[in-house]
């Protein structure tokens, strides 16, 4: 869930001996991750069509789904992923849709401002991969993350809650909050209207 340093960006595979996630569990995490993509690339594609602008979106959804499984094995967000995707959607729309530009811009420094004062006030229950993970989705997203990043709060509120209540409420217990952050994201790039990346 927290983006470290130089732990925040190990591979999958040195990350589960890290943690002590059993390699058949994380190839299931891999196979589940595989088809999510399919699916969510499938519909992206269906929804924007085969063009460049539904390929981007596409790529966006895989870059989703991939953080997502890096933070249920991990518990960290990469930054090694977020930092240059960020970059990159920046650069797209600085050079294919600057009209969009100055709305994704406010976006994520509005999510990034919001999710680091949750982060400061929770005290170590929310980690600075998810601020920079939120501050992603604005860029990506612009308007459209609003409710991409409402619905992901609401999704790891329920999970949070489900934790606690089947740990008996031992506050030391935490999720990878990330998964729920790019499932809010990834409906929003379906069901919404984000601003055009090119």
């Amino acid at each position: 869930m927290v983006a470290g340093s130089p732990a925040g960006e190990v591979s999958l595979a040195a990350a589960s001996e890290t943690v002590g996630v059993a390699r058949p569990g994380l190839r299931g995490l891999g196979l589940v991750g595989s088809l999510a993509a399919v699916l969510l690339v499938g519909a992206t594609l269906i929804r924007f069509g085969i063009s460049i602008r539904g390929i981007v979106w596409a790529a966006a959804q895989v870059l989703l789904v991939f953080v997502a499984c890096f933070d249920l094995a991990t518990r960290r967000v990469p930054n090694r992923v977020i930092l240059p995707a960020a970059a990159a959607a920046f650069v797209l729309r600085a050079a294919f849709a600057a009209s969009s530009l100055p709305e994704a811009l406010a976006a994520g420094a509005i999510a990034f401002a919001f999710f680091l004062l949750v982060a400061v006030l929770a005290r170590g229950g929310m980690g600075m991969g998810d601020v920079k993970l939120a501050g992603l989705i604005g860029l990506l997203l612009g308007e459209a993350s609003v409710p991409a990043l409402f619905i992901g709060i609401v999704a790891g509120g329920v999970a949070s809650l489900a934790v606690l209540v089947a740990r008996l409420g031992t506050r030391s217990s935490t999720i990878a909050y990330a998964p729920y952050l790019c499932f809010g994201a990834g409906l929003a790039i379906l069901a919404f209207s984000p601003p055009p990346l090119v």
